[in-house]
């Protein structure tokens, strides 16, 4: 899986956030983060995204995005967004190494052949992995969010824009 990041910022839906900083405010910002799982990409709304990166000479060098989940999310656009992503894997060539493999893990209740959302969603190392570790809202549900961060690596690059008005304004 490979994550990238959109450039479409704007404000989640939900009103009941703990305080009201850039943190945490009340319509918490929140990023677009797409986490490609073969050919399709699982889009899930970061929240609260906070940005860390060092520069040396004046240049971005590496850096890391920080920020959470909800629970809704991952069970609502994430598990099955995966679930898709495994039964392509399976009917692409269900003989294959890596088709019996998901099978193996996910196939277990009815063995069928084909992974559904709650064989994704019950599998106890996703429920281990995926559990709830923070709380980002106030609405008395304790953990609702699971904490998400990624590094990268930069390098400096010159990109010539190419001239867009007649009068030079670029």
């Amino acid at each position: 899986m490979v994550a990238s990041i959109s450039t479409r910022p704007t404000t989640y839906s939900r009103s009941n956030a703990k305080e009201a900083s850039p943190a945490t405010s009340i319509d918490p910002f929140y990023i677009e983060l797409q986490i490609r799982a073969g050919a399709q990409a699982i889009t899930l709304p970061l929240l609260r995204p906070r940005l860390k990166f060092t520069t040396i000479d004046g240049g971005l060098t590496l850096g890391q995005v920080n920020g959470s989940i909800t629970k809704s999310d991952i069970d609502n656009i994430f598990i099955p967004g995966l679930a898709v992503h495994y039964n392509a894997v399976v009917q692409a060539d269900p003989q294959s190494d890596l088709a019996m493999a998901l099978l193996g893990v996910f196939d277990t209740n009815p063995t069928d052949g084909a992974i559904s959302v709650v064989e994704v969603a019950t599998q106890p190392l996703m429920v281990a992995f995926l559990a709830p570790d923070v709380q980002v809202f106030v609405d008395g549900s304790g953990q609702d969010a699971l904490s998400f961060g990624f590094g990268f690596t930069a390098v400096t690059s010159v990109t010539i824009l190419p001239r867009i008005f007649d009068d030079g304004f670029e």
